[in-house]
Formats: structure tokens, C-alpha cells, sequence
């Protein structure tokens, strides 16, 4: 469907650019200023610049140079539908100058039609420009050596936006005033209680601060409702981090969706879910939608994979992925990795493959090519 709509609204545009040229020149400079005109949205396409406004000049596929999701595939959402709609009010746009200049006696008609047509324009770009989601990857940083989180409960609905009611288990190992999590700042908070009461909090530069006095010993159960659209961008404008009926991806030390002190160590995770679409996780799966297991962080996946058992291991690779390439490409990367990079503990068991699961998913390319999460090893599909 998305090379149908492609295919049929950039011939059209060039066809109206093409007569709406001839209309008004009739002359030999005709046909090459409508190749030139036309060449411009050729232009376009090929820049490796890829925000909201720039991908809505690009008339053709927004990633045709820019390394984009093999997972996700073509989101029919609101900025796609917008996307599209600037070709067509382009076309009206070419329609109204032609008419502007042919039939005089409505040409009143035809200007408000062009004008009508910019001012939609301009508003299209403004609410383009003003929802994107950028990620940057620039968290703050948060020592909790006041309090643990000894566990988790969440409920989480994936099916159709992102909704999560968490509860969290704390242990006070000294005397506070506040409690600081993390958590990206795209969500919206809906109700915080500490032991079922309100709680005073503030919610800037993806600090989640909790004003409460609490004494060593104290066991501190919150309760978190949040939930937000979610479908970010990398700084060069690819789907990175999003939940949609059709994919997720969600790489929980990376991408901080539920709140979290990333140094405080592991702690016990029991998660119900709603989706249409299966999914995979570093989690253990006890039914179809509850996940448990004790880990540093918790990373959920969705969309067009394929589930492969070889050697006893289980990879979840893209549905594009020849399996043997990418077993060979990841043996490969897997070797190359520097003690730099990596924990010296993590290291070995990477290159021992003390892992039961290979997951691919998506995140950006300055980030680290692999990281093991208990029995899981995720790798960014950006490498293969």
C-alpha cells in the first residue's frame, strides 16, 4: 500500500507541475523549467537531513538515504497521513495558479484556494514540527544509595498507545527527604501515591522527584500511573523508540520507559501486558500476557520478527534477516568487541555465549553494538 500511494501522488504532482509549467510558459523553456522544478524533490530525497519538515519536502520514501528500522515497517499514523497531504495540497496549489491565470473571472476563486491551500500547509508543517520526538540520550545522572527497589508490579497496555500502572517496592537504608527515579520525559504522569496515600512531586528533565520523608528501615510501596504516545526518532530522524498496534521497541537500559535508578542493581519484575502482537522480552514468560524474572533492566520487542531455535538458542531476528548472514555477522562482531566497552564479567560471557535468547532491536548507532541481560543478548539492528 505504501509504494501504491507513493507511486500515485508523485506522478501526480509531476504531471500537474509539468502542465501547470506549460500552461503558463507555452514556449521551448518549458520542459527543461519543469525538469528542473521537479528535480528539486529529487534533490531532496537524497539529503541525509531527516526532521519532521524536511521529510514532508521529501515526496518519495522518507529513508531512502538514511539507515532506517527493517522492524518497524510503514506506520499508517497521523504524521504519515500529513506527510502525504502536503503532496496533495501541492497539487491543488499548481491547480489554483493555473486557474489564477487562465480563468479570469474566477480568479478570486482560485486565489483562495491557493492561499487556502499554504495556510493548511503551513499549519501541517507547524504540528509536524511540534510533535516529533527527538531522543538525545541525554539522562541526568541518579545515585540512590539511600533506597533499593526490591521489585516491581506492572501493568502495561500496549495496545494502542503506551499505558503502565507501576508499583514499586522500595527498602529506606537511610534517612531521606526525597526519592529521585528516572523516567523519559515524553510520558505523562496521571497519579502518584506513596503507601496509598498523594505525594507531592516534580517531573522535569526526566527526574521524577518524590517529596516524602521516610526513615531507615521503612518498606515504601509506590504507586505510579503514566502514559504517553511514544514514536521518537534518532538525531538523524529514524523510528528508534515506539509502541504502535503494529511494532514496539522499548530497550530498558537505554531508553528509560518506566522508572528506574539504572545503578541500584537488580530487582524482581512481575509484569501483566495487553497487546495484539506477540512479544519478546528479557523476562521470563509464564502466560501469554505475564512476565516475571529478577534483572538490571527489562526490554520489551515487537513487530515483523521471526523466531529461530538453533543450537539451543532462540533468535528473534527481523523477518528480512537471512539467518545464516547474520548468525555469521554477529560471531564476527561478537569477536571484535573491546574490553573498553564492556565490563569484564560481561565480556566473557558474551564471548562464552552464556545466553539463551538473541534479540534484535533498534537503538542508536553511538550506543554500544550489544549488551547481555541475564540469559538475553540484545543486538541493535542498526549493525546488520
Amino acid at each position: 500500500m505504501h509504494f501504491s500511494v507513493l507511486w500515485i501522488l508523485t506522478n501526480l504532482l509531476s504531471a500537474t507541475m509539468g502542465t501547470t509549467i506549460g500552461s503558463i510558459l507555452k514556449n521551448i523553456w518549458a520542459l527543461p523549467i519543469a525538469i528542473v522544478s521537479y528535480s528539486i524533490f529529487i534533490w531532496r530525497s537524497m539529503s541525509d537531513e531527516n526532521n519532521a519538515i524536511q521529510k514532508m519536502f521529501n515526496i518519495y520514501d522518507d529513508n531512502i538515504r538514511i539507515v532506517s528500522n527493517n522492524i518497524l515497517g510503514v506506520i499508517f499514523n497521523v504524521p504519515y497521513v500529513l506527510d502525504k497531504l502536503f503532496i496533495v495540497l501541492l497539487i491543488f496549489l499548481f491547480i489554483s495558479f493555473v486557474g489564477f491565470y487562465r480563468q479570469t473571472k474566477k480568479r478570486f476563486l482560485y486565489l483562495a484556494i491557493g492561499l487556502g491551500c499554504i495556510g493548511i500547509i503551513g499549519l501541517n508543517a507547524n504540528y509536524l514540527k511540534t510533535s516529533e520526538q527527538i531522543f538525545t540520550s541525554q539522562y541526568p545522572d541518579v545515585k540512590a544509595q539511600s533506597y533499593k527497589i526490591i521489585s516491581y508490579d506492572m501493568d502495561i497496555d500496549f495496545s494502542k498507545n503506551f499505558k503502565n500502572q507501576a508499583t514499586l517496592h522500595l527498602k529506606i537504608e537511610n534517612n531521606i527527604d526525597h526519592i529521585v527515579l528516572l523516567l523519559d520525559q515524553v510520558f505523562h504522569i496521571k497519579k502518584i501515591t506513596i503507601n496509598h496515600l498523594p505525594v507531592s512531586y516534580s517531573f522535569t528533565n526526566h527526574k521524577l522527584i518524590l517529596h516524602t520523608f521516610q526513615k531507615k528501615g521503612d518498606e515504601v510501596k509506590i504507586d505510579i500511573l503514566y502514559d504517553g504516545h511514544l514514536f521518537m526518532n534518532n538525531d538523524v530522524g529514524a523510528p528508534t523508540f515506539y509502541v504502535t498496534k503494529q511494532a514496539i521497541n522499548l530497550p530498558g537500559n537505554i531508553f528509560y520507559w518506566y522508572p528506574t535508578v539504572p545503578t541500584i542493581g537488580k530487582s524482581q519484575f512481575t509484569i501483566k501486558t495487553k497487546s495484539s502482537i506477540p512479544l519478546y522480552t528479557n523476562l521470563q514468560q509464564k502466560t501469554s500476557s505475564l512476565y516475571e524474572g529478577t534483572t538490571n533492566s527489562i526490554s520489551f520487542v515487537a513487530g515483523e520478527y521471526k523466531k529461530i531455535n538453533h543450537n539451543g538458542k532462540a533468535y528473534i531476528i527481523p523477518k528480512v534477516t537471512d539467518f545464516h548472514r547474520f548468525t555469521e555477522n554477529l560471531d564476527d562482531m561478537l569477536q571484535s568487541l573491546s574490553k573498553k566497552e564492556y565490563p569484564k564479567e560481561e565480556l566473557a560471557n558474551i564471548k562464552a555465549e552464556n545466553y539463551q535468547k538473541v534479540i534484535v532491536g533498534f537503538w542508536p548507532g553511538y550506543e554500544r553494538y550489544v549488551f547481555l541481560n541475564n540469559d538475553t543478548l540484545f543486538v541493535n539492528g542498526l549493525n546488520f
